[in-house]
């Protein structure tokens, strides 16, 4: 397997030629209830429906699949299937290394596309994949089948269903998905962030998986979406979010060492006076000692000041 094929999942290669491949393909029988799926490496998810109704969520958001329909699925999204009845569809992944041909993958990615061009050219390539691979011949009409399928991409020009909180229908406003992808990208980066830093601030444990599966994507690509976002790994900001919390009830609150320590998730006092001492260069005490207000030293100065004179 070269570097692309690693990415499908163990899903036998079809193509390798001018940096394109694209996997065997099967036709699911997807039975009523959910089931989980994720594209992993370079791969993008292509679904298009046989029959029946399919919904596809990511998230909180979901797109709704009518027999016919077309679903691309940008590589590193989870993805939740559900549909009431039996329900068959076509499934393949596809990896093309040519920035300006996965640009249009892209664009297209995360809505129902019903365009007959589109649906055409699936068809045609669903074709030529279930072919005996016998000669070059074959491998180069294959290879033509995938590119005439992103051209019917590029050229389609059709109602289609964006994701959305409700999965409400397209208006137009939108004519391409890539606007949107990369709105979400960030969307999801932002609330990856804001998800951390609420629960750093309740005492919670923050599992970076977990908040990934909330957003419908997996912790490698909400990592890289993080990264992308605001230009650190999501553990280095949890790092400052936690280091933050920890100044703040250190001279805003009177609580022990030992109770700040467990609300920001250390198992031992120690361990947060060492982790302290690398983000701040003091310990936790010192750093107490030398941020509470002057006037509230005075204040305390005075106070005892007064008792030892009426005593």
């Amino acid at each position: 397997m070269n570097r692309i094929d690693a990415g499908m999942r163990g899903m036998p290669s079809r193509a390798s030629l001018l940096g394109a491949c694209i996997a065997q393909g099967e036709l699911m029988q997807c039975m009523p209830g959910e089931r989980t799926a994720a594209s992993h490496g370079d791969a993008f998810e292509l679904l298009w429906l046989q029959d029946g109704e399919l919904d596809v969520a990511f998230g909180d958001r979901r797109v709704h699949l009518e027999a016919g329909a077309v679903l691309l699925v940008p590589p590193g999204w989870m993805q939740h299937w559900r549909c009431a009845r039996p329900t068959r569809l076509f499934h393949t992944q596809i990896a093309l290394e040519a920035p300006s041909l996965a640009a249009v993958l892209r664009r297209e990615s995360l809505r129902a596309i019903r365009a007959p061009g589109v649906r055409h050219a699936v068809a045609a390539l669903a074709g030529t994949l279930g072919e005996a691979p016998r000669d070059a011949a074959q491998e180069l009409r294959l290879l033509r089948a995938l590119l005439a399928f992103v051209a019917s991409l590029d050229d389609a020009d059709d109602a289609c269903e964006e994701i959305g909180e409700e999965g409400g229908a397209d208006d137009g406003s939108a004519s391409h998905a890539g606007p949107m992808l990369h709105a979400a990208r960030d969307d999801i980066a932002e609330r990856l962030a804001a998800a951390m830093s609420e629960r750093v601030a309740r005492g919670e444990a923050v599992v970076l998986a977990t908040l990934a599966a909330a957003e419908g994507v997996c912790p490698g690509y909400a990592n890289r979406l993080f990264h992308q976002r605001f230009g650190m790994a999501p553990r280095e900001y949890l790092a400052r979010c936690r280091e933050e919390r920890a100044c703040a009830l250190l001279t805003g609150t009177a609580l022990s060492l030992e109770a700040i320590a467990e609300r920001l998730g250390f198992g031992e006092a120690s361990h947060f006076t060492r982790q302290f001492k690398r983000w701040t260069g003091v310990a936790p005490s010192a750093f107490r000692a030398g941020h509470t207000p002057r006037g509230a030293q005075r204040e305390k100065r005075t106070v005892f000041t007064e008792k030892s004179i009426a005593l």
